[in-house]
């Protein structure tokens, strides 16, 4: 089974924004689980640790763990929500899976929600 690890855009100004991210991340990540993938998200492993415990939310403090996690995957999906195209952490993550020639596939969810869909 293919390994991915689920990029999406995180951090914004506005606390309610950051949460809409970590529920649509969660929610592509059960979806492509529900499909036989096997996932990391990292917004979902780490949005509930850092606000329960107090840790930066920022990408610098979770790139060693996401490094190793990207070393894990056989590829990179990008969830494209609002603000994929400019986040500082994509872009660093994209940077650290090309380093390791691995593919990266973007995917959308669809207009209801309930699915996925891939684009090039």
């Amino acid at each position: 089974m293919r390994k991915i690890y689920l990029a999406c855009p995180y951090s914004h100004t506005l606390e309610s924004a950051r949460i809409q991210r970590f529920e649509d991340a969660t929610r592509a990540a059960a979806l492509l689980m529900q499909q036989n993938y096997i996932v990391f998200s990292p917004i979902t492993h780490s949005h509930p640790i850092a606000l329960n415990y107090d840790l930066p939310l920022d990408f610098n403090f979770w790139k060693k763990f996401d490094t190793s996690f990207l070393e894990w995957a056989d590829q990179m999906y990008i969830l494209c929500i609002a603000g994929w195209s400019v986040s500082y952490g994509i872009t660093q993550e994209l940077k650290i899976i090309k380093r390791m020639n691995k593919p990266v596939t973007s995917i959308i969810f669809n207009i209801n929600k309930t699915g996925l869909k891939e684009i090039k």
